[in-house]
């Protein structure tokens, strides 16, 4: 699955469960995605950076 399939499936899950469970529901939602793409990023540089280092 592409990266914008991916963040279309979250988009609409984080409006379904607002929509459903209130805001409160949505906010959690959409700190878990925030906290899940902040881990990415943080590996994706730490392999990059090695990758780099072991040239």
């Amino acid at each position: 699955m592409s990266p914008k399939g991916v963040a279309l499936i979250l988009v609409v899950l984080v409006v379904l469960l607002g929509a459903t469970g209130g805001d409160q529901a949505a906010a959690s939602v959409g700190n878990a995605v925030g906290e899940a793409v902040h881990l990415v990023r943080v590996a994706w540089d730490a392999a990059v950076n090695a990758g780099d280092s072991a040239s």
